[in-house]
């Protein structure tokens, strides 16, 4: 199978809208094009379909403090140097900054679990301290995730799902997973 690996010199670009970022040692981002959870299938439309369709969401957990020490106008950066990094890292992901510290990934999976398992994959590509303008920080994200058969097209219910789950993770310190083929998941 084809695979990418990232060194630490070629992800020092990733985090930065310009600015030098680096990661912490070798970053060792191997991505199986042939055994990828991240699964696109054609449609006679053109767009893309997968047996679940799953949308996390994804908060720097730390961006007050991390915008007092590197001022407002750095800081309104980083949600968008996340998404330039998890492009890099997973780039079937359909990427939408959905505030200054939120970031909103869409995505095809094969099941509940791979779609959880990519998320946890892209949590701890984000454990490592990152050189910000030639200091080092820690980036804590909050992930939460939603997931749904295909075939259900309720959008409305799936984007509350996930922001279900972002509110679990708040505070259980965890990626946290609905899945919307439970019977037992439901929403106002």
């Amino acid at each position: 199978p084809a695979a990418a690996t990232i060194s630490s010199s070629e992800a020092g670009e990733i985090l930065s809208s310009g600015l030098p970022a680096t990661l912490d040692a070798l970053v060792p981002a191997t991505l199986s094009h042939s055994h990828s959870p991240v699964s696109r299938i054609e449609t006679g439309k053109g767009a893309p379909s997968g047996l679940w369709r799953a949308l996390s969401l994804c908060e720097i957990a730390n961006f007050q403090s991390l915008r007092r020490h590197l001022g407002r106008p750095r800081a309104d950066t980083l949600v968008r140097d996340l998404a330039d990094h998890i492009a890099r890292l997973e780039p079937d992901v359909r990427l939408a900054p959905a505030g200054r510290s939120l970031l909103e990934l869409s995505f095809e999976a094969d099941s509940a679990e791979s779609a959880t398992a990519v998320v946890e994959r892209l949590a701890r590509e984000f454990t490592r301290t990152v050189d910000l303008d030639g200091e080092r920080h820690v980036i804590q994200l909050r992930w939460g995730v939603a997931a749904a058969p295909a075939i259900e097209d309720d959008e409305v219910r799936l984007t509350e799902a996930a922001e279900s789950a972002l509110a679990q993770a708040r505070t259980e310190s965890r990626v946290v997973m609905l899945d919307l083929s439970q019977t037992d998941v439901a929403f106002d």
